[in-house]
């Protein structure tokens, strides 16, 4: 069902899951938007929510924040993947600009994956710790590049988040 048809509908259903997903993704953005959120976020979410109409939900969700110069200056990147779309924000927010793309693009455009795995196959203790900290760089059919995660300082959660992504980006690269 499309957004603009549900007139009745209390628009904190589409957009919470959506919000969720993002902010549980990063411990880095509630640092900075405790600062306050930007306007950029709540347009970027109203974005999303139109590229994911038809109850389209969210398999992943990543952000990186970089800190500018100023106190509350920052740029985020989000990448969310949906079941058939890759949906990226870059947003930013400083002292004489707050704005934000919103990119589109079909998840079966993926061309190739290099994943890099933090773990040997020789390590001790292999069963507790393989694959370690999985780090993926995908590209598109576009030339379009993204790290995931793409935050430097990702915790263990997050590697691992990314290395449960991989079955699906290999179905992906097979229906491209």
């Amino acid at each position: 069902m499309a957004l603009w048809k549900c007139s009745g509908m209390d628009h904190r259903e589409v957009f919470k899951p959506i919000n969720d997903a993002i902010t549980q993704s990063s411990t880095e953005l509630a640092h900075v938007f405790g600062y306050g959120q930007p306007r950029w976020y709540g347009l970027a979410l109203s974005d999303i929510a139109l590229a994911l109409q038809d109850g389209e939900g969210i398999e992943f969700a990543d952000v990186s924040v970089t800190l500018g110069g100023e106190d509350d200056d920052f740029t985020v990147d989000i990448a969310i993947l949906s079941t058939s779309l890759l949906i990226q924000v870059h947003g930013v927010r400083a002292r004489e600009r707050d704005e934000r793309t919103t990119s589109v693009r079909d998840r079966a455009t993926l061309t190739a994956i290099e994943i890099t795995t933090g773990t040997s196959a020789f390590a001790n203790g292999l069963a507790e710790s393989w694959p370690g900290r999985v780090s993926l760089r995908l590209t598109y059919a576009d030339d379009l590049t993204l790290t995931l995660p793409q935050s430097r300082s990702a915790n263990r959660e997050q590697h691992g988040r990314v290395s449960a992504l991989v079955p699906a980006l290999r179905r992906d690269l097979t229906r491209g």
